[in-house]
């Protein structure tokens, strides 16, 4: 999944807000965002608290448009669902 400039993955050592990219012999501890992980979603990675905060707003929209999206997809799979079902 592409966001902005910066790719959401499961790579441990990359930074959502700044794209800041470890290697994983540094032993940098990544902060992962709490409400990523309340909201079950991939949780994204930070590389300071301040690099979190300074993101935050932007990172915040990107909750919005992702708990949006789930939504319509819980929706469109239980109506696809329910047409599949015998009468």
């Amino acid at each position: 999944i592409c966001y902005g400039s910066h790719m959401l993955t499961a790579q441990k050592h990359v930074c959502w807000g700044c794209g800041y990219r470890d290697d994983a012999a540094s032993g940098k501890d990544f902060q992962q965002c709490p409400l990523c992980i309340e909201l079950q979603l991939e949780p994204a990675r930070f590389c300071s608290n301040e690099c979190y905060a300074a993101n935050w707003k932007r990172h915040k929209a990107f909750h919005t448009e992702r708990k949006a999206w789930l939504e319509r997809s819980r929706t469109c799979s239980t109506a696809e669902h329910a047409a599949s079902q015998p009468a």
